[in-house]
């Protein structure tokens, strides 16, 4: 009787003895390993960091690029409209026809601070949205343009209303790209004003 109790005390003793060992070994080996853990972790979030860029690359770039492109169409297109005759239906002097160009930089200059406190204020994609809506509409007015004074009106409006697309889309990239990262997508986006001249 006495053997079996003396047996099972030295298992209990060998089983304690055993269960510390076993957690000092784990709390050993999260302490070599916990900067493999950390490690990839931080590279787990890269490849979602990588993701999410390749993702705005893909959706947001090329709209902005494109609204731009349109912009730049809608400035100069007066130029293609001298070119088909706009002097002569609406009796322009040349002295005429260059204020209607340096009228759009009035309005452009006037309303680039404004539009930009607007801007903050509201949610860019509505902002960006409404005043691409509304250099559209002013377009589609010049084609009932029949004097001088209207075609001032409407290169003066259409300068107004696309003031806020540039320094508006470097803000709106600056909520989604990161500093390092914008230069390059910059590029890409100003590289679209020189494409308005191969479409007009």
């Amino acid at each position: 009787m006495e053997d079996i109790l003396s047996q099972r005390q030295s298992s209990s003793r060998a089983i304690n003895l055993s269960s510390i060992e076993l957690s000092e070994c784990v709390s050993s080996y999260n302490e070599d390993t916990g900067s493999n853990v950390s490690g990839a972790q931080t590279k787990i979030k890269l490849m979602a960091r990588q993701a999410l860029i390749h993702k705005l690359d893909l959706r947001l770039l090329p709209i902005l690029s494109i609204i731009y492109l349109l912009s730049y169409l809608d400035r100069s297109n007066i130029a293609n409209a001298k070119i088909g005759g706009l002097e002569h239906d609406i009796h322009l002097t040349s002295v005429q026809y260059q204020w209607s160009l340096s009228i759009f930089f009035f309005g452009y200059v006037l309303f680039e601070i404004p539009s930009n406190i607007i801007l903050r204020r509201w949610r860019p994609s509505r902002w960006i949205a409404l005043i691409m809506f509304s250099w559209g509409t002013i377009a589609v007015c010049m084609a009932a343009v029949s004097n001088f004074i209207g075609l001032l009106v409407c290169r003066f409006l259409l300068g107004a209303f696309e003031a806020g697309l540039f320094p508006g889309v470097i803000y709106f990239m600056s909520l989604w790209y990161p500093r390092k990262m914008q230069a390059i997508r910059l590029g890409f986006f100003w590289s679209f004003s020189a494409l308005a001249g191969a479409f007009g």
